[in-house]
């Protein structure tokens, strides 16, 4: 039974790293798609500023130059809105599978915790059968000496 819970703790300590891997991955990850959304958000901001502005222009300049350049820019938009939705999905999805590792960390946690639990009870009541064991021989051995004196 130790060997057993020397193999769980292994086998919890190797999750734990390979949870902690993850975990740093997903961190790194976050950190890069937050960067990117912000990046994206501030393009958007940029682009949708540049829109504005050259729709003003539209009544200084001609006019079909300035449709052009609001149609890519529109275009570049929708793009950008696309990534950022993209990302958005993607932070989303790793959140979910660290929820989901955490809780299976959580379980196994407390799988290993009953099992060790079980072991120590085991061990409780073999140390008590051991003391009573011994309190009868002890008994035993006082009877032969009073028995022995009695016969002398």
């Amino acid at each position: 039974m130790s060997r057993q819970l020397t193999s769980k703790e292994e086998e919890i300590m190797n999750i734990k790293k390979k949870f902690k891997e993850e975990r740093v991955l997903f961190e790194t990850d976050k950190k890069r798609l937050t960067k990117e959304i912000t990046d994206y958000q501030t393009k958007l901001t940029d682009a949708s500023n540049k829109y504005f502005g050259l729709k003003k222009e539209i009544e200084d300049s001609p006019l079909s130059v300035l449709r052009n350049e609001i149609g890519t820019k529109q275009l570049e938009i929708v793009e950008m809105e696309s990534k950022v939705k993209l990302a958005i999905e993607q932070r989303d999805d790793y959140a979910t599978k660290y929820n989901q590792i955490k809780k299976d960390m959580i379980a196994l946690k407390r799988q290993i915790d009953a099992e060790k639990e079980k072991q120590l009870e085991k061990q409780a009541l073999e140390l008590e059968q051991l003391k009573t064991m011994m309190k009868t021989k002890a008994s035993q051995d006082e009877e032969r000496r009073d028995f022995d004196v009695l016969k002398t």
